[in-house]
């Protein structure tokens, strides 16, 4: 998990008290945690992060319960890597973007006419490459270059594409 204000962090609830369906109902929403917090140690028995052990589901608060997108104006991808300065880490965000490559089934590679990024869907297969979509998701800012995780398309749209042509070969018919 990103921290407001930048970091990482992970929060740890035991799989008995939150079915995976509870859960993903919270990805991409602002929530507080309230637990028990623990130090994680980097190699060098540095000081990393922390992690957070929830004793119940009720231990977490929804802050922002619609997470759609439809009231997020479109941020161009360029301005994704000011975010960590001006917004902090943990935020929604929508891009207008054309899909360029999917790299594996829940992770693809995606362009607006200032920036690519890799972008990583909730769904497998939801999208498809060389269509445009309006992208809903939450910006992981420690990661370099950004990443969108828990992604969703929120629409197709009409998407510009770049001038240079594609990099990806073309398949060829069989005879």
């Amino acid at each position: 998990m990103n921290a407001v204000g930048g970091g990482r962090f992970r929060a740890l609830i035991d799989q008995s008290l939150a079915s995976p369906d509870r859960l993903r109902q919270m990805l991409g929403k602002q929530l507080t945690l309230q637990g028990i917090a623990g130090v994680r140690l980097g190699n060098s028995s540095e000081l990393i992060g922390f992690q957070l052990w929830l004793g119940a589901l009720s231990d977490v608060t929804v802050l922002q319960q619609d997470s759609s997108g439809d009231g997020v104006p479109a941020t161009r991808i360029s301005d994704l890597t000011l975010v960590p300065q001006v917004r902090g880490a943990a935020s929604f965000f929508r891009v207008h973007a054309r899909v360029d490559d999917m790299i594996s089934d829940r992770m693809l590679l995606a362009h607006d006419d200032t920036g690519t990024l890799f972008v990583e869907l909730m769904e497998p297969d939801s999208v498809k490459v060389d269509s445009s979509y309006a992208i809903g998701a939450v910006l992981d800012a420690g990661m370099r270059p950004p990443i969108l995780r828990f992604a969703e398309p929120i629409a197709a749209i009409s998407c510009g594409t770049r001038s240079e042509p594609s990099s990806r070969a073309s398949p060829q018919p069989r005879s």
